[in-house]
C-alpha cells in the first residue's frame, strides 16, 4: 500500500483531486482525466491506475460512493470528494480486492477523512500562470472538537478554477496548416459544383477538367449585389487556409466553480462496547465548456439547397456543402453536478476480546443538469433553406444568415442524469485462536447495495432535430448486488521460532462471493504472501487475485445515439498522393452508438511480487520494487476506428461481403465521405499488462541543519498488449499516442514515469523540490501517416514554507505561509500531431506551463 498524506498533497501543490494522478505514476492514460478535457469533457474528473480505465475502485473511508451519472458507473468523479477533509490517500495497486470489491481490477484508491479533530483551520490559496491567464482560488475552514466520548467536526471550502483558452498558448493555438486543428466546415462555407462541361468551361479546377466534382469557397474580396447575392464566378478552389481554427473559441481547460460541506461524528453508547457514528458530504460543481460555433454539414445532417434558393449563385441543387454558423455564436455546455453522501451506523468491541464488529447504512447520490446552448433545428433550417424569397437561409456568403433568421432556427437544450447507490454493511475482524508463530487474525462480512440510473436528455436530443450536439438516447438501469467475503492472516513462522531463512512468514487468503441481480454468481479469491527471510530488513511479498467487473448500464442498455468522433480516414491515407494535410484526412463521422445486452462480464487475473529493503546500518531508508501483471478477458469498449480500418482492408463500404459493410455508409458519389457507422459496445477480448513500481525514502535527521529527504517514485511499464477483436492476436499498445476520444479510451501509456523529491525542513522553515519524468512515445502513426516521437519531458516544481510556532504573539503563531511555482522553467508540452484538440496529450501533459502561488493556513 501506497500512502500520500494531507501534508504531501499540500508539498506537492494538489488544490484538486483531479491532480492526483500527477504524483501516482502508476496512472497512466486515458482514464486520468480533469478539467484538461476542454473538448469533450463534463467538468468531472476520474482516476485510473495501470491504464486501465474504469478498473480503479474508489472509496471514501472504505466505502463506497455514488458514480457519476454522466458516465453511467464506470467512473467515480473526485471533484465531488472534499480535499480539505482528506487526511490520507491509500492506494492499493494488487487488484482484486476481497474485502473492498472483485471490480478493483487495477487497485483501490481509498480516500481517509479527518477525524477527532481540536480547534479550527482556515486556509487560502490562490494561484496563477506568469501569463495570468488561469486563476485558481480555494479557501475552506474546518472545526472540530473531540474527547473521550465524542467527537464532532464541520468544514466547507471552495474552489474556482478560470478557463485557459486553446487560442492562449503556442502550442494549441489554431495552425491552418495541420488539418487536426482545423475544420473544412468554416465560414464562408463550401460547395461540391461541377465545371460548365456544356461549354467545355473550367471554372474552378485548375487542371481545367470540364465536369470535375469541386468544392469551391466564395472570394475573399468578392461583392455581394444589393440583394446580397453572389454570383458563380465569385467562387474559387476551396483549400487549406480556409478552414475553420475552432481552437478559437474553446477553452484547453474548462472554467469551474465548486464547494463542499462536509461533517463526521462519533458518540460511545456503552464505552468502547457500543459506538455511533456518521460522516456526510454536499458538493456542488458548476462546469461551463465551449466549443466552436455549429458546423452545418451535409454529409452529417442531410439538407439539399434547392436551385431556386433566393442566394443560390449556382443555379444547380446542392448536395454536398457545408456552412458554420460563426452568426449564432459557439456552442455552450453548462452542467451543474450535485453529490450528497451519507453513512450511519454503530460499530464496538466485545469486551475483554480482540474482537471489533461494524455496521453501516450508506445513500450516495449524484444528480447533473446539463444545459446546451448555441444549436438550432435542422428541420427549421431545411425550411428555410427551401424559401425563394430574401429570407432563405444564406449560406453562401460571410456571416449571412440574419438575426430573425437565427431565432426562428435556434433551440436550447437540457439533460437530466441522476445515479443514486445505498448499501447495508457488516465486518467482524479480530484473533480466532494461536498458532505457534502467533495469533491467526480474521476479517468477514456482507454487504448489500442497489444502484440505479437515470439519465434523460430532452425530447430535442432523443428525436435528432439538431446540428451541432449529438442525438441522444435516454438511459435507465438498475442493479443490486449481495456478497460475502473473509480474509484470513495465518502466520506460519515467527522470530521466536529461529528458523533459518524463515524469520517470518505469513500468508493470507480471502475470498469474495457476489451475486448481481443481471450477471449470476461470482467468486474471487486473493491470496497473499508475506516472508521475511532474514530479519525485519528485508520482506519479501507476492499475491494472486482475480476480479470481475459488470458491464456498465451503458454499455448495456443504451439505445442508438449520436456522436462525432473525429476518425482517421482509410480511404485519404492509402492514396499515396494525400495524406495528413488531406482535407478529408480527419473527419468526424456520424457515429450511432448502441448498447449490447449480450455482453460478458469483464474478468481479470492479477499477479504481483516484490520486496521491500530497510538496511539495518540505515533505518531511516526504505527502498521497494514491485512487478506486476494483468490479464483481461472481455473488455468492453467501441470499436469506431477499428471499424473503418478493417473495413477499408477487406474491401470497403461499397463491397458487401467485407467485415462491418453493414455498419458503415458512405456517400457513392466521394468514397472518401463517410456519412453514417454503427459502433456498438463489444466484447474486445484480452489484455495483458506487466512493470514494475520502484520507490525509495531516505529520512537523515541531523542536530544542527534540520532534517533532509530524498524520495523516489517511478513506475515502468514493459508489456501493454491488447486484442481488439477476437481471434486477432495481441497487438503492442505500449509506447503509443492514441487519442482518449479514440483508441478504446485507453489514451497514452508511457514506458516510464516517476518523480523525484528533495526536502530540507528546519524550525518551521521548509523548501522542496520535486522533478517530473515522463517518458517519451509514438505520435499517432497511423494518423498522421509517418512516426514521430513525442519528446520526453521533466519539469521541475519548488515550493518554500514558513510557519510561525513561538511568536511573542499568541495570535501569530499557527500561520503557515507558502509560496511556490509549478513548471519553474516553463517548459512547453510536447507536439502531438494525432491529437483530436489543443495539439498536445491532454491527460498526460500540463498545458498551463509555469504556474506559482500562494497560500496561508491559519490554526486556532
Amino acid at each position: 500500500m501506497t500512502v500520500v498524506n494531507a501534508v504531501e498533497l499540500e508539498r506537492r501543490d494538489i488544490r484538486t483531486l483531479e491532480q492526483l494522478a500527477k504524483i501516482i505514476p502508476s496512472a497512466i492514460g486515458g482514464g486520468n482525466f480533469g478539467s484538461s478535457r476542454g473538448n469533450g469533457g463534463d467538468g468531472s474528473a476520474a482516476i485510473a491506475l495501470r491504464g486501465i480505465p474504469g478498473g480503479t475502485l474508489v472509496l471514501i473511508n472504505g466505502r463506497r460512493t455514488s458514480p457519476n451519472s454522466f458516465f453511467d458507473g464506470s467512473t467515480v468523479d473526485l471533484n465531488t470528494i472534499p480535499l480539505a477533509a482528506i487526511e490520507r490517500v491509500e492506494i492499493l495497486k494488487d487488484g482484486g480486492s476481497a474485502l473492498y470489491g472483485a471490480d478493483a481490477v487495477a487497485g483501490v484508491v481509498n480516500f481517509i477523512l479527518k477525524k477527532n479533530y481540536n480547534g479550527t483551520d482556515f486556509s487560502a490559496y490562490y494561484g496563477n500562470t506568469t501569463d495570468t491567464d488561469a486563476g485558481t482560488q480555494t479557501y475552506s475552514v474546518i472545526t472540530g472538537s473531540a474527547d473521550e466520548k465524542s467527537s464532532l467536526l464541520v468544514g466547507a471550502s471552495f474552489y474556482k478554477q478560470n478557463a485557459l483558452y486553446s487560442s492562449d498558448r503556442s502550442r494549441s493555438k489554431p495552425d491552418l496548416n495541420n488539418t487536426s486543428s482545423t475544420s473544412a466546415t468554416s465560414n464562408p462555407g463550401g460547395f461540391n459544383v461541377r465545371n460548365d462541361a456544356a461549354n467545355n468551361e473550367s471554372l474552378y479546377d485548375q487542371n481545367k477538367t470540364p465536369d470535375a466534382l469541386v468544392r469551391v469557397h466564395v472570394n475573399n474580396n468578392a461583392v455581394p449585389d444589393e440583394d446580397g447575392r453572389f454570383s458563380a464566378s465569385d467562387y474559387r478552389l476551396f483549400v487549406n487556409s480556409d478552414r475553420f481554427p475552432f481552437p478559437l473559441y474553446t477553452p484547453a481547460i474548462r472554467p469551474s466553480e465548486r464547494y463542499h460541506f462536509f461533517a463526521n461524528g462519533e458518540r460511545q453508547l456503552i464505552g468502547d462496547a457500543l459506538k455511533f457514528f456518521a460522516e456526510g458530504s454536499y458538493s456542488h460543481t458548476l462546469s461551463y465548456n465551449q466549443s466552436a460555433p455549429t458546423p452545418f454539414n451535409s454529409a452529417f445532417s442531410p439538407a439539399t439547397i434547392p436551385a431556386d434558393n433566393f442566394y443560390n449563385p449556382f443555379g444547380v441543387a446542392i448536395s454536398s456543402w457545408s456552412y458554420r454558423l460563426v452568426e449564432l455564436g459557439p456552442r455552450t455546455d453548462e452542467i451543474s453536478a450535485d453529490a450528497f453522501r451519507i453513512v450511519t451506523g454503530v460499530r464496538g468491541q466485545v469486551p475483554d476480546t480482540s474482537i471489533n464488529w461494524e455496521t453501516a447504512f450508506l445513500y450516495a447520490r449524484d444528480r447533473r443538469v446539463e444545459r446546451l446552448g448555441g444549436d438550432f433545428s435542422i428541420a427549421a433550417a431545411q425550411t428555410a433553406i427551401n424559401r425563394t424569397t430574401s429570407d432563405a437561409f444564406n449560406p453562401f456568403g460571410r456571416q449571412t444568415v440574419s438575426a430573425a433568421l437565427l431565432d426562428e432556427i435556434r433551440q436550447p437544450m437540457f439533460t437530466f442524469a441522476d445515479q443514486d447507490l445505498w448499501s447495508v454493511d457488516a465486518t467482524v475482524r479480530g484473533d480466532s485462536f494461536d498458532l505457534p508463530a502467533g495469533p491467526v487474525a480474521f476479517a468477514v462480512g456482507a454487504s448489500y447495495k442497489e444502484e440505479r440510473l437515470a439519465y434523460e436528455p430532452d425530447f430535442l436530443q432523443q428525436s435528432g432535430n439538431l446540428v451541432g450536439f449529438n442525438q441522444a438516447a435516454p438511459l435507465y438501469g438498475t442493479r443490486n448486488v449481495s456478497s460475502i467475503f473473509a480474509e484470513v492472516n495465518i502466520p506460519i513462522f515467527s522470530k521466536e521460532k529461529e528458523v533459518p531463512a524463515f524469520h517470518s512468514l505469513e500468508i493470507r487468503p480471502a475470498g469474495r462471493y457476489d451475486r448481481y441481480s443481471d450477471f449470476g454468481e461470482t467468486w474471487n479469491p486473493k491470496v497473499t504472501v508475506r516472508w521475511q527471510p532474514i530479519d525485519e530488513s528485508l520482506t519479501v511479498r507476492g499475491s494472486y487475485s482475480t476480479s470481475f467487473r459488470a458491464p456498465t448500464f451503458s454499455d448495456l442498455y443504451t439505445l442508438p445515439s449520436e456522436d462525432f468522433p473525429e476518425l482517421r480516414n482509410p480511404v485519404v491515407f492509402a492514396d499515396p498522393m494525400r495524406g495528413p494535410t488531406d482535407p478529408f484526412a480527419f473527419t468526424q463521422i456520424r457515429t450511432i452508438r448502441s448498447g449490447n445486452p449480450n455482453l460478458k462480464p469483464e474478468t481479470a487475473e492479477n499477479f504481483t511480487a516484490g520486496i521491500v529493503f530497510t538496511p539495518n546500518g540505515l533505518k531511516n531508508l526504505t527502498v521497494s520494487l514491485d512487478w506486476y501483471r494483468i490479464e483481461q478477458e472481455n473488455v468492453p469498449n467501441s470499436a469506431d476506428q477499428l471499424i473503418l480500418d478493417q473495413n477499408f482492408a477487406d474491401g470497403g463500404p461499397f463491397d458487401p461481403n467485407a467485415v462491418f459493410a453493414n455498419r458503415i455508409v458512405a456517400d457513392p458519389n466521394s468514397p472518401e465521405i463517410y456519412q453514417s457507422l454503427s459502433s456498438p459496445t463489444l466484447n474486445l477480448s484480452q489484455r495483458i499488462i506487466e512493470g514494475f513500481d520502484f520507490g525509495a525514502r531516505y529520512d537523515i535527521p541531523t542536530e544542527k541543519y534540520g532534517t533532509f529527504t530524498l524520495a523516489l517514485d517511478a513506475s515502468y511499464v514493459y508489456r501493454f498488449d491488447q486484442e481488439n477483436v477476437p481471434g486477432q492476436g495481441l497487438s503492442d499498445r505500449l509506447g503509443d499516442f492514441v487519442d482518449p476520444s479514440q483508441g478504446f479510451g485507453l489514451g497514452t501509456i508511457p514506458r516510464l514515469r516517476g518523480n523525484i523529491a528533495g526536502i530540507w525542513a528546519m524550525n518551521g522553515f521548509e523548501f522542496g523540490a520535486t522533478a517530473y519524468y515522463i517518458d517519451s512515445y509514438l505520435d499517432d502513426t497511423a494518423a498522421i501517416g509517418f512516426k514521430r516521437r513525442v519528446d520526453s519531458v521533466i519539469t521541475l516544481d519548488l515550493q518554500a514554507s514558513y510557519e510561525i510556532k513561538d511568536s511573542k504573539h499568541e495570535w501569530a503563531n499557527n500561520t503557515k505561509f507558502t509560496v511556490g511555482c509549478i513548471n519553474v522553467t516553463d517548459e512547453v508540452p510536447p507536439l502531438v500531431i494525432g491529437a483530436f484538440a489543443d495539439n498536445y496529450d491532454r491527460d498526460t501533459h500540463d498545458l498551463r506551463q509555469r504556474f506559482w502561488y500562494v497560500s496561508v493556513t491559519k490554526k486556532f
